[in-house]
This record gives C-alpha cells, structure tokens and sequence, in this order.
C-alpha cells in the first residue's frame, strides 16, 4: 500500500519562545512518504530559517533534529535522527528525513499503520548540538492517502503469514485476461511451476480439487477428489495402463478367529491353487516349507512399479452360524525381499470385504472389496503373495470360514 502524507506547519512567533531561543523556523514542510519496499524510505524535509527578526539567515549552517512519535505528541519515540546542512541565498535548508544520522531506531522500523504518528523538530540555528525545540505536530493524511486507505491500490490485506487480495475481478499476467477465467498467464516461452513435493510430504488435510506435482513414487500430477489422490494420466499411461496380477484358490482355503476374536491361521492364494492353516507368528509368514508341501504361491516381480488398485472377493462354501456375531475377511498383500522366505505385510496392500458375514451363512454368500487410488512401489526381485485372513466380533469369537478366495492387483 502506497501512503502519501503531506502537512503544513506554520511556526508563528511567540513570545515565549523569542526569550528562549534567538532563531525563528517559518516552516513550509511538505513531505511523500512511499512505504512500499522498492521505494527510498526518506521523507523530503524543506524549511526557511529567519532569525529572531524575521531575516532570513543566508549560506549559514544550522542543524536539526528530528523525531517521529507514536500515538501523541508525547508519545514513544519510535525513529530519531540528526542532520547537518547549510541555508542557500535565500535561507531555504532542504534535507531528507531518514538519511541523517539516527539516535534511536530506524527509519523502516516505523509502523505507519499502527497508531497516528508526530513529528518533532528540534534545531540549533549555530550549527552545534545545543537543540532547542520547535514544536511537535501530527503527521495528517491528505486526500491522496485517504484514497490510496480505501481503493486503487489497496487491494492486500495480511493476516498473519497470509496476505489476501480483495480484487473481485480477473486477474491477468502478461496481457488482459480472458473472461471466463478468474486468473490468465499469458507467455510464449514460460510455463507455470506448481509445488512439488513428495508422496511422504502430501497435504494433511487436502480440499477436494487440489492439484499437486508428486516427485516420486510414480511422479506425475495428482488431484484430491472423493477421499483420496489420483494421478492425472498421461500418453504413457493410456499406452499402458498397468499389468493386472489375478489370484484365484482353487479348491476352497479355510480361515480360523480365535480367542478375542483374532486372526487364526490363514489362506494363501495364488494362480488357481491355495494352501490353508498357514499361521502369521508375529506378523510375518514363512515360506521355507519342506519337501512335497503345497506351499509356495508367491510371484517375483520382473520389474519395479506401482501398485494403484487391489481387489477381493470370498464367496462361502460351508453354511455357517454367526447368531450374535460377525467375521470380516481381509485380503492383505505380503512380500519378501529377494533371497528371503520371510513375508511381511505392505503397508496399504490390503482391502476388508464387506458386507462383513453376519447371521445365517448359506452356500454362496459373498463379500468383496475395491481399493483404488493407491501408489504402493514394488520392488523388482521382491516376492509377493496374497492371504486371505478373518477376524470376528460379537458374541461367538472362535469361528471356521470356508470359501473360495479371489483377487487382483494392478501393478503400472
């Protein structure tokens, strides 16, 4: 904001003061004060020295203070300084407030908008430090500033770290903008850079729409919208939209709750065959096997990549009872590094099918789930399987589920 402010002071000779000093000020000051950063911070300072006769006092040097104070004219003083100059032919003294000499604060320290501002003049018409005062008047406002307070190019306010623009028409950059956008750049040989960040890095808490450059874990651009982030797809990506790895049981896997309601042992599916009672000891799962055991249904990934969706379906083969209870089954991806027969979980890699079984549970009963919108790496050379596990709540907590178990996971 740009404030100009301008003033008048006319020091008329008094009495009182005529036995204190022996020099008389008529002042005519006149003075533009631009705050904006690129602008000096000075303030054009011009006076007339006379003495006490009223002659103008000619090609002499005299010195004056200055001091501008906050809210009265007794009021902290917030900026002080002291300059030398010498009177022309005609008596006339011109210097610029805020390039003397400062005794206290500093000049782009002054909050001009916090409260009103007086300036204070003190000098010695000898030219030494013996400074006699000559009165103190309020900074006012001209129209110029009172316009510049309300319109033109007051279009900012700040609010702590935000600064906001009132401007309720569009906004262009480069040339006028167009009339259905609310803010048009115009260039030939520039583009507009959005934030990058990383996928660790994501906004907390995202508003539906907002736009994003992720730099990795699949970069690209991505958007919020319905509860979770999208990537924009490119001509890479409609030319190849990722690689779909199916599971399929087989014969039927059985999956156990126990006490509390917990995870039992568990089902492996791979490419058309299963294994059941596989148990998960503190959360990972053993592939070493033996010979002659069906146990091995883990794939190696030939490539690195990016898992974005997972889905799962159960659908029972054994009725069952669950009066007063219910049994969630979760399809949760594993992997093991290359070399190792130890699975663990993929943070992510997982989907809860729903409706959850509940009731009487008849042949046939299916639930399913769809997760999207992932961004999941895989890890070329790692191993990865599918298991399939259930939980329960309600009153019967140790529970038997027995079904085919499917899924599929789209790997770009």
């Amino acid at each position: 904001m740009m404030r100009i402010i301008n003033f008048v002071i006319h020091q008329l000779k008094n009495l009182n003061i005529m036995k204190k000093i022996h020099a008389l000020f008529a002042l005519v000051l006149a003075f533009s004060l631009n705050v904006m950063a690129q602008t000096p911070q000075r303030i054009n300072y011009q006076a007339v020295v006379r003495n006490s006769s009223g002659v103008p006092v000619t090609n002499q040097a005299v010195s004056l203070r200055f001091s501008v104070l906050d809210g009265s004219s007794s009021g902290t003083t917030q900026y002080m300084e002291s300059q030398s100059t010498t009177t022309n032919a005609y008596g006339q003294a011109n210097v610029q407030i805020g390039s003397g000499t400062p005794l206290a604060g500093t000049f782009s320290g002054i909050t001009w908008s916090s409260a009103s501002k007086f300036l204070k003049v003190d000098a010695d018409i000898t030219g030494g430090s013996t400074y006699t005062n000559l009165g103190t008047v309020e900074l006012i406002s001209v129209p110029y500033a009172l316009n510049a307070q309300s319109s033109n190019d007051n279009r900012w306010t700040l609010s702590g770290a935000d600064i906001t623009s009132n401007n309720t028409g569009n906004i262009g950059i480069g040339g006028a903008p167009n009339a259905g956008a609310k803010l048009d750049i115009s260039a030939t040989n520039k583009g507009v850079l959005i934030p990058r960040i990383t996928l660790a890095n994501r906004p907390s808490s995202p508003v539906e729409g907002l736009l994003i450059y992720q730099t990795d874990n699949t970069p690209g651009f991505y958007y919020y919208t319905a509860g979770t982030w999208r990537r924009v797809a490119n001509t890479a990506d409609v030319a190849n939209t990722g690689t779909i790895i199916p599971f399929a049981s087989g014969l039927p896997v059985t999956m156990t709750t126990i006490v509390g309601g917990l995870v039992g042992t568990t089902g492996l599916v791979g490419f058309g065959n299963s294994a059941s009672g596989v148990s998960l000891a503190g959360g990972t799962l053993d592939l070493t096997g033996a010979a002659g055991t069906l146990l091995n249904f883990a794939f190696v990934s030939p490539r690195a990549g990016t898992i974005s969706s997972i889905a799962a379906q159960f659908s029972a083969t054994t009725a069952l009872s669950l009066i007063g209870s219910s049994v969630t089954v979760n399809a949760q991806l594993y992997t093991a590094p290359s070399g190792s027969n130890s699975f663990s979980a993929v943070p992510g890699a997982s989907v809860n099918l729903a409706p959850a079984l509940s009731g009487v549970i008849s042949i046939g009963t299916t639930s399913s789930g769809l997760a999207t919108g992932l961004s999941i790496p895989v890890v070329a050379g790692n191993r990865y399987i599918l298991v399939f596990s259930a939980t329960a709540a309600g009153i019967t907590l140790v529970n038997t589920v027995v079904g085919y178990a499917s899924g599929g996971l789209n790997i770009n």
